[in-house]
């Protein structure tokens, strides 16, 4: 049995006041696997939680003396775990250095390259950790593993992109939520600054997506696989009588595409009496939504929906293959609002090849919908996505290392320039949020009125300061 420590890098994302923290699910669910395959001892560091420095990082990791060390990171974080990786195997040479999460999965070559990392984990590693974690506790540096990149002998880079993806998600536990402080998590700002309760905490009901959106990343892969409505729901009573829990963030890429199975898990909540609020933060397929499925919804307790649209360019829809229909979405969004669960739109503007005019379309579709939130994104050619592939030349060599690969940064690849983009996504939030109606509205929805000071300055972040500025 090892010992490893697993950890995130500190690098936090945007201003000060309106930074969210996420919980460490990915690593939680690693460390799960690597308890239940191997028995390993395991430690989660988190230093975005007490905005940990360098120096404290090492402190914990040298008390908890480690075997293995390994870092999770997004793209945006690559530049991060470039140094970072140096650092630790100065402090704790001969400690092998394991890089996962997305960045490693969608770039692996160049984390690689770096003579500090020893093994990159490809796609998702509650299989493949444990067995690397086996075969070089026997002795074996160079497994025959599939989802792993490594350097072979004399140096040879040797990488196996990931073949076998995990079908039956009921067989991976529970994530786990021992390994943190989860008291420390709830006064942090959360992904969506809008919250009905404190004690609130992120779960996946499913993974992958079978649409083709050239913009989103394959980390999952493009096959749905979904876990019983049974297994959710066990996670969700676990979470409720154990951590005292009474909101779920469902974080799904596709909630609702088995709308059967979506209903059953929102039918298991309301028939056991759990007394919840739920929030859809990561955007539901809106034109797949009915009102049955809705209605269950609110049942169960949902208080907020994210919707993606992207765009209102009927051309640009069936050229980032999203192919979303936007008049249904407009009838879903007016739907949500009657309920009374607040309804959030996903906008994105400077796809390659946009016009101003199609900019300006998707700004008047957004001011002219029931939606009571919206965030509009800089479209962002992350790597490892079609989009990528696309627009690869010279004016993506601003985002050296993905250190710049995030929702606020420009890169040039639409009809517009950088400036008029950047003045076009302000006056979006300017226009969409000048609407008294629509305030009042959300004011009369919004479930807890502290959330109105981080409401407040992410709307300033947007509207006047350097938000989408470089």
């Amino acid at each position: 049995m090892a010992r490893i420590a697993l950890l995130r890098t500190p690098k936090m994302l945007g201003y000060p006041f309106t930074n969210f923290l996420s919980f460490p699910l990915g690593l939680m669910y690693l460390a799960s696997a690597l308890r239940q395959s191997g028995g390993h001892t395991v430690t989660i560091i988190d230093p975005k939680l007490k905005y940990l420095s360098d120096e404290e990082i090492l402190h914990k990791l040298s008390e908890f003396s480690p075997d293995y060390i390994g870092i999770n990171g997004m793209t945006y974080e690559a530049e991060e775990i470039h140094r970072m990786a140096p650092m630790l195997k100065k402090a704790f040479p001969g400690t092998p250095v394991l890089i996962g999460g997305v960045h490693a999965s969608v770039d692996p070559e160049a984390l690689i390259e770096n003579p500090d990392i020893d093994y990159v984990v490809i796609g998702e590693g509650e299989r493949t950790l444990p067995r690397l974690i086996d075969e070089i506790e026997r002795g074996n540096s160079c497994p025959d593993l599939d989802g792993l990149a490594f350097r072979g002998a004399v140096g040879k880079v040797v990488l196996r992109p990931l073949t076998d993806i995990i079908s039956d998600l009921d067989t991976l536990p529970f994530p786990a939520w021992d390994l943190i402080d989860v008291d420390q998590y709830f006064p942090k700002v959360r992904q969506s600054v809008i919250y009905a309760q404190k004690r609130y905490m992120t779960i996946f009901s499913s993974r992958g997506c079978p649409y083709q959106c050239t913009y989103c990343h394959r980390v999952f892969g493009k096959q749905f696989r979904a876990r019983s409505p049974e297994n959710v729901f066990q996670e969700i009573k676990h979470l409720y009588e154990h951590y005292d829990i009474r909101e779920l963030h469902i974080a799904d890429d596709c909630f609702n595409l088995d709308i059967e199975r979506a209903e059953a898990i929102l039918d298991l909540i309301c028939s056991n009496g759990l007394k919840l609020n739920i929030s859809f933060p990561n955007g539901l397929r809106a034109d797949r939504l009915t009102p049955g499925l809705l209605r269950k919804m609110k049942a169960a307790g949902t208080y907020m929906v994210s919707y993606a649209v992207e765009t209102a360019s009927p051309r640009l829809q069936k050229a980032i293959k999203k192919n979303a229909q936007l008049d249904k979405i407009l009838e879903v969004v007016k739907e949500t609002d009657r309920l009374g669960i607040i309804a959030n739109g996903f906008f994105m503007m400077g796809f390659p090849g946009e016009t101003r005019e199609e900019m300006d379309m998707t700004i008047q579709y957004a001011c002219r919908s029931r939606f009571h939130t919206a965030s509009f994104f800089v479209v962002t050619p992350n790597p490892g996505t079609e989009l990528h592939a696309d627009v690869q030349n010279a004016i993506l060599k601003k985002a050296d290392n993905g250190g710049q690969f995030h929702y606020f940064h420009t890169y040039g690849i639409s009809e517009v320039d950088d400036r008029t983009l950047q003045k076009l996504l302000k006056q979006a939030n300017y226009r969409f949020y000048g609407n008294p109606r629509r305030m009042l509205r959300f004011l009369y929805l919004l479930p807890h009125k502290r959330c109105l000071p981080q409401l407040f300055m992410r709307f300033a972040k947007r509207s006047f300061l350097k938000g989408y500025e470089d």
